[in-house]
């Protein structure tokens, strides 16, 4: 996926559109272990640890979004982050590897309801579950704050987020609370799709 994208590519990084009786041993051999990617099953466990209701994963950490490192991932990724330092409610959650800043993803809770934002993973870390890691946890936050939906606007990662339970609506469907956010109402351009997911 490519980089460097202009802030059109709104709230979620584009690339994520594309991306688990015994013998004696002289009798018979057993069969080699399969093997599994480094890390994977530790990221599938906190993966579900996050969906059942733990605490925030341990790769995971809360960055404050005022944070240069944070600013600098969402340029590279071309998406908005003029209001980051805007927003009181806006909480960003990120995955370090080797103490390097390689994923983040925003969440917004705005009463009822939460604005899924700021989705973007370094490109020598993708395809490797970050994504689905960030937002499994964003949308495990949301929970715990009590809302009852989450939503995202998307100009490329519409895909992406269909293969995880959430379905474009009509702009006018969005609720009055996340028409009054700036991502909605300037950020992000009118062609952006706004989506949803049902949390209960």
């Amino acid at each position: 996926m490519e980089l460097n994208r202009s802030p059109a590519d709104c709230n979620v990084q584009p690339a994520l559109r594309q991306t688990f009786p015994d013998l004696a041993a002289s009798e018979r051999r057993k069969p080699p272990a399969r093997r599994s990617r480094p890390g994977s099953a530790a990221r599938r466990a906190e993966a579900a640890a996050a969906v059942a209701g733990s605490p925030v994963p341990s790769r995971i950490a809360e960055l404050p979004p005022t944070l240069p490192e944070a600013r600098a991932l969402l340029a590279q990724a071309g998406l908005p982050a003029d209001d980051l330092g805007d927003e009181d409610s806006l909480r960003l959650f990120a995955v370090r590897e080797g103490g390097r800043l390689v994923g983040m993803v925003g969440l917004q809770p705005l009463g009822g309801v939460a604005l899924l934002r700021s989705l973007a993973v370094e490109s020598p870390a993708r395809g490797r579950g970050v994504g689905a890691l960030l937002v499994a946890t964003a949308e495990e936050q949301a929970r715990r704050a009590g809302c009852a939906e989450v939503y995202l606007l998307t100009t490329g990662a519409a895909a992406y987020f269909a293969g995880r339970g959430y379905r474009a609506i009509g702009r006018e469907e969005a609720p009055p609370a996340l028409r009054a956010t700036r991502q909605y109402a300037g950020l992000c351009p009118a062609s952006a799709v706004v989506m949803r997911k049902s949390l209960a």
